[in-house]
């Protein structure tokens, strides 16, 4: 009796132990992972338990990429003049700062705006450098050197990128090689008069924007979700008042579809 209950106890200790030794083993790649920055230590139940050891976490923070190792990595091969992927679809995204001016004897109107354009260039890629930091913010300069749809409000008067103190154009390159670009623009472009019921003038302002050096095989332009946004609730002029904003992608042209970006403003008396 004693023989078989001595057995039975040192089958349930051998199995406890192979059990736990099986858990080290399944779980050693992962312990061996974190151990780079961590030491271990048994605790009161018999587990395992983290202790952050500060020297490996600080020679692991030096061990990653800083932004200008990454910056001239990246762009060593690179070539600003190639399309990415061969083809690239780019967002588009504006705010509508203000509306300065309306103008019903030359027909136009000018207004402040910030323009993002996002898109995805895979020669940008730096995820698989171990960066420090998982998306670079630059400035203008760097932007020179990239690949750009090179896009504009085609149907403009004038379009200028407001320098003070300093040319306003945001650059973020995301590790996935993703880029957004931020422009802050004063405008000045058409508006069509309905004078029809004068004087309760109804006025229609248009800009179509549109990649002025590649075709929509090359690049595609299109709105993000949120499109076009106001920055003010509400924007009113001494003898306007801002109806609504519209973005829109396909608008009927002749025989046609213009497939580009027009922001269009509505505004009255």
């Amino acid at each position: 009796m004693y023989y078989i209950t001595f057995l039975l106890l040192f089958l349930i200790v051998g199995c406890a132990c192979n059990a736990r030794r099986s858990v080290y083993r399944r779980n050693s790649r992962t312990l061996r992972r974190l151990s780079r920055n961590y030491d271990w230590e048994v605790d009161e139940h018999g587990g395992l338990r983290p202790i952050i050891n500060p020297a490996k976490v600080e020679r692991a923070t030096k061990e990653c990429a800083n932004d200008s190792y990454i910056l001239s990595t990246i762009m060593q091969n690179y070539n600003r003049h190639k399309i990415p992927g061969g083809q690239v679809e780019v967002k588009v995204e504006v705010w509508v700062q203000e509306i300065t001016t309306i103008s019903d004897i030359t027909s136009d109107f000018q207004l402040d705006i910030y323009i993002s354009e996002m898109w995805l260039d895979p020669a940008l890629d730096y995820s698989a450098l171990n960066p420090c930091k998982y998306n670079l913010s630059l400035n203008s300069v760097l932007l020179e050197k990239l690949w750009t749809p090179n896009s504009c409000f085609i149907n403009s008067k004038t379009a200028d990128i407001h320098k003070s103190p300093f040319p306003n154009i945001f650059l973020l390159i995301y590790a996935n090689g993703s880029v957004w670009t931020n422009y802050r623009l004063k405008l000045q472009g058409p508006c069509l008069m309905d004078l029809t019921r004068f004087p309760f003038d109804n006025v229609t302002c248009s800009l179509t924007f549109e990649s002025f050096n590649y075709n929509t095989d090359e690049v595609q332009m299109s709105w993000t979700p949120s499109g076009v946004s106001k920055m003010r609730d509400k924007m009113e002029l001494a003898d306007y008042e801002l109806v609504d904003i519209k973005n829109i992608r396909n608008e009927e042209v002749g025989a046609g579809f213009l497939d580009e970006p027009l922001l269009r403003l509505n505004h009255k008396i």
